[in-house]
């Protein structure tokens, strides 16, 4: 495993994030995988800033439940 993708996944409702972290990280592949959770848009934009991920996954399911 030489390449390393990076994922970032916004999702609101930790649950559900969690879920679908898991579900990204099930299964067989040929590169490593390193997922970062966020829960906001905020959040995601301070991450973006930091570092580009190679997939960016949006829970909009999940947005302006709450609210």
């Amino acid at each position: 495993m030489s390449e390393t993708a990076f994922i970032l996944l916004v999702a609101p409702d930790p649950r559900r994030g969690q879920v679908i972290a898991d579900a990204l990280q099930g299964g067989e592949r040929s590169f490593r995988m390193v997922t970062s959770r966020v829960e906001s848009g905020a959040e995601a934009v301070g991450s973006l800033r930091v570092r580009a991920p190679d997939v960016l996954v949006i829970d909009f399911a999940a947005a302006g439940e709450g609210d």
